[in-house]
């Protein structure tokens, strides 16, 4: 069917090997991104509020406010997602920090 197999047997399992290939910082790869997409919740209020006034219906208000604070932040969650991708073997892991990482995907 396509799918690719884990490489862990348990979640026990996969905490040891992380903790033994990578060491503590394994476990926040991705951690600055995720600290910034707390942001969505502040994007999405503000924007509604000013939305509220343009739009006579609060579906309309709420809808372009969430479709703007999504806009903002979906990169964040993309630059997060490909942090936390796992390396593949011995491939070198060129994902290393946030900035690295947007450098690397503008590209």
């Amino acid at each position: 069917t396509g799918l690719v197999p884990s490489p862990y047997k348990s979640g026990l399992h996969a905490v040891s090997t992380i903790l033994h290939e990578e060491g503590p910082a394994g476990f926040y790869r991705g951690f600055g991104p995720s600290l910034w997409l707390c942001s969505h919740g502040a994007v999405l209020l503000v924007s509604y509020d000013h939305f509220k006034i343009y739009c006579d219906s609060v579906l309309m208000a709420s809808c372009a406010a969430k479709c703007l604070a999504t806009t903002i932040t979906y990169p964040l969650q993309v630059v997060r997602s490909v942090m936390q991708q796992r390396p593949h073997g011995a491939e070198v892991f060129e994902y290393t920090s946030m900035s690295k990482t947007c450098i690397i995907l503008k590209r």
